[in-house]
């Protein structure tokens, strides 16, 4: 009987032996889970970071995105007026220059009848002097 026990008892330790020996085995599988797990926590909070600096330079972007549409829509609100003014001055300059063409027509007609003018009295004058030629003499 104790050969019975005492053969249980070997059997009981090796048993014993083979389960520390398991422990062990998965105390340190354990080990490796929890270091994979903060490893993969770091990584987390790395990737949240990242993630949100990004998320903060998107809008930063949206922000200066919409900010340049308005000055665009600005510009191109300032060109279509300057083009608008420029359309009314170059009207402005095609009246002048049809008034200008008036004028120098006008001043073209004066001119001639200036010189009709002179013309005629160069020949009153010379009529003039032929008959005060003509009664002196």
């Amino acid at each position: 009987e104790v050969e019975r026990f005492e053969f249980a008892l070997v059997g009981q330790t090796k048993d014993l032996d083979l389960v520390r020996i398991e422990k062990k085995d998965l105390e340190r599988h354990i080990t490796t889970l929890y270091q994979k797990a903060n490893s993969l926590q770091t990584s987390l909070e790395k990737a949240e970071t990242a993630l949100g600096r990004a998320q903060e330079e998107n809008m930063g972007n949206r922000v200066a995105a919409g900010h340049l549409q308005e000055r665009v829509t600005a510009l191109l609100a300032e060109m279509s007026s300057l083009k608008s003014q420029l359309g009314k001055e170059r009207e402005a300059v095609e009246t002048l220059k049809m008034q200008v063409g008036r004028e120098r027509k006008r001043g073209g007609l004066y001119k001639e009848k200036a010189l009709e003018a002179q013309k005629k009295s160069l020949e009153a004058k010379s009529l003039l002097e032929e008959l005060c030629k003509k009664s002196s003499g």
